[in-house]
């Protein structure tokens, strides 16, 4: 009797262990070389004072997708403001830091209303930015799981249907800036 419901828990909660074996190979640097999942080498390669200073490369820091440098100049920036802002006990709602000023607590690149900003009252800045993007392949792949199980898929098949969104390109590619894969994530739960 006891072996029957050991085995059936396992088996209920086999592809959970899955995903979370997937986070751990996918940020594998995180967990063991505590680096950071956002593309901070932009910061060094791609802007002055840095971007004179060889870092000790022959030609500079290599950068590998500049097209990501909106994640470090931008979205987490604001996000940081907005998050300090809040723990002190005030909202933000206008960035005096950009230009002339801009909206800043309603714009959804700060995402100051997002659950995920948890992570910042329980971690430092960094620890929950990398939480925030290491948590949402694994949100997007339990939701898509239990969506593709409640349409009558079999475990095997809804599996794979998480792991293909989860770590879809679109969701990769919005991954560091922390705002629409997690609203990607959450889609298949709405």
């Amino acid at each position: 009797m006891k072996l029957s419901f050991a085995r059936n828990f396992f088996v209920k909660i086999a592809p959970y262990l899955f995903f979370l074996l997937l986070i751990l190979v996918f940020f594998w640097r995180f967990f063991s070389k505590n680096l950071i999942p956002v593309p901070a080498d932009v910061v060094a390669g791609m802007y002055y004072p840095w971007l004179d200073y060889k870092w000790g490369f022959s030609v500079g820091v290599p950068v590998k997708n500049p097209i990501l440098s909106d994640a470090v100049s931008q979205f987490w920036p604001w996000r940081n403001l907005a998050i300090n802002a809040l723990k002190e006990g005030k909202l933000l709602y206008w960035n005096s830091h950009a230009g002339c000023g801009s909206p800043l607590s309603p714009l959804f690149h700060s995402a100051l209303y997002s659950p995920l900003n948890l992570f910042y009252f329980l971690f430092s800045k960094t620890t929950a930015m990398s939480l925030i993007n290491i948590s949402q392949p694994l949100i997007a792949m339990i939701f898509m799981y239990l969506f593709l199980r409640e349409l009558s898929l079999s475990k095997k098949a809804s599996s794979l249907g998480a792991v293909s969104f989860a770590f879809s390109g679109y969701m990769l590619v919005w991954l560091t800036w922390g705002t629409v894969s997690a609203v990607g994530a959450s889609l298949p739960m709405i």
